[in-house]
């Protein structure tokens, strides 16, 4: 019953606050907003470092954790600070009672302690929590911002983008990146909150001469030293000072492994699935693939190297959910569960985030730095947008054959709605796969024996065969056979 009434009462306090003061939250704080979140924080992260270093300039970079931050909102400061805000006062008396002799009881092997009050930290689960943190952290954001040290992409301050509580402060100098620490840190014991050091790092963008000198800097918050590594995890995405995708590749590498382990199941000799490989697929689909491309969206200047290594992680999944020998041909195995190489996924992911992209309101950080980067690297005769989303995006957009809707939308401001530019991505990346795939088969002499088989990506007739595990063993041993190379004939035979 009160989840519904706070339901009701978050409902028009949103729409009050936006009333009051149209900048709320900060363009900054990507958390809890729709169409933003985690990808669209570690895209203006990139973005705004990319940006400096086509312009030859270190970048120093910040990722702060606030320490238990939900868990330490001051109440008293919260209600300060809705009240700052143009809340109308029945709206604060009511939060305020919410909030106001709260008691809780700590519970060990069926002992419980005496009542105590608690006079910090928004309601887990609450529906409001979420907002009143915004509430309680927007000022910070605004403060950052408006203190101009951080770095600029083009007019567009990019200093500090934000998911929530994971704040990463981006500066052209080690003294204006301590300046800004230092705004962080008197913020937080102004309203009685603190920087998890432990948990805070610092890295340094530029090139390897100037990154051994600015590391004679010491970065502190108050008496405690940051640490400077040389890669971290942002929003659950890695990066690295290098800031190249070899990093990101490997870490995507493990954890999908990691999760393709916990979800085959193997029999007791650990060899044959005891799963269809059709229900294995699906299960790698929803599962293994989005673990392993979390954020590969912001993945960008891909190597042939690292499109071989993710391209093995499919390999040796494939191979493992078909019982196939490590020898076996990538393309047979791919092909017969109905799978586009890996790489495909990644072209896909980025085209729906372009998407994403242009329809985000024009007031966004996101937006505005897209814009921004978009027009200096389609314009520019010189090209001197080299590095990230950008290019990237215009090279997937030129493979396709559907560079002319990017060029539409510049000129007239129209582009597909989401149905319809997510069925013709699906379509030409489908496409172009299978027409790669058909020409690999045709003039390699391994698949002589398969191609008058298996002509197509799609799933196998022969996985939907099988109805018992005993049945399931037989196919295994068939597709063994339709897999392996014809034997090539001696001479003297």
């Amino acid at each position: 019953m009160y989840k519904l009434f706070e339901k009701v009462v978050h409902e028009n306090l949103v729409q009050g606050l936006k009333q009051n003061i149209s900048s709320f939250p900060n363009i900054q704080q990507q958390g809890y907003q729709k169409q933003l979140g985690p990808i669209t924080a570690s895209f203006n992260l990139h973005e705004a470092i990319f940006h400096s270093m086509e312009c030859n300039a270190t970048t120093f970079v910040a990722c702060l954790d606030i320490k238990k931050a939900f868990d330490t909102v001051w109440h008293k400061g919260m209600l300060h600070k809705l009240n700052q805000l143009g809340t109308p006062s029945n709206y604060i008396s009511t939060i305020q009672n919410a909030y106001t002799d709260i008691r809780s009881i700590v519970s060990v092997n069926g002992s419980q302690s005496a009542p105590f009050e608690i006079q910090r930290g928004v309601r887990q689960g609450g529906v409001m929590s979420a907002l009143l943190y915004l509430v309680f952290i927007n000022d910070l954001l605004e403060e950052l911002q408006n203190g101009n040290l951080g770095v600029p992409v083009c007019d567009i301050q990019a200093g500090n983008p934000t998911l929530v509580d994971d704040i990463s402060l981006i500066a052209a100098s080690p003294l204006k990146l301590q300046l800004m620490i230092n705004t962080v840190v008197d913020y937080a014991e102004t309203w009685k909150f603190s920087i998890n050091v432990n948990k805070s790092s610092i890295l340094i963008m530029s090139k390897s001469s100037q990154k051994r000198n600015s590391r004679d800097f010491i970065w502190t918050a108050r008496s405690e030293i940051l640490k400077v590594t040389d890669s971290t995890i942002h929003v659950g995405i890695p990066l690295s000072s290098s800031m190249k995708c070899n990093v990101k590749v490997e870490k995507a590498c493990q954890k999908g492994r990691n999760a393709f382990h916990s979800i085959a199941g193997f029999d007791m000799h650990g060899k044959t699935p005891r799963l269809n490989p059709i229900t294995l697929a699906k299960l790698y689909r929803s599962k293994v693939i989005p673990c392993a491309l979390y954020g590969c969206e912001t993945w960008s200047n891909m190597t042939q190297k690292d499109m071989y290594e993710i391209q093995k992680l499919q390999h040796y999944c494939m191979k493992k959910i078909q019982c196939l020998p490590a020898q076996t041909r990538s393309l047979m195995c791919e092909s017969m569960l109905g799978f586009t190489k890996l790489t495909f996924e990644i072209d896909k992911r980025k085209l729906y985030f372009l998407h994403r992209l242009i329809n985000l309101p024009d007031s966004s950080a996101t937006k505005q730095i897209f814009l921004r980067r978009m027009f200096t690297c389609v314009q520019a005769s010189n090209n001197t947008v080299k590095l990230g989303f950008i290019p990237d995006i215009i090279n997937i957009l030129t493979k396709y054959g559907i560079m002319r809707h990017l060029y539409t939308y510049i000129n007239n401001h129209i582009f597909p709605s989401y149905n319809t530019w997510k069925r013709m991505v699906n379509a030409v990346l489908y496409d172009h796969a299978s027409q790669l795939f058909r020409n690999s088969i045709a003039i390699d002499t391994d698949f002589e024996r398969f191609r008058h088989i298996h002509a197509n990506i799609q799933v196998s007739p022969l996985w939907k065969v099988p109805t018992s595990f005993k049945e399931l063993r037989l196919v295994h041993f068939v597709v063994k056979c339709l897999a392996l190379p014809p034997q090539k004939r001696h001479s003297n035979v």
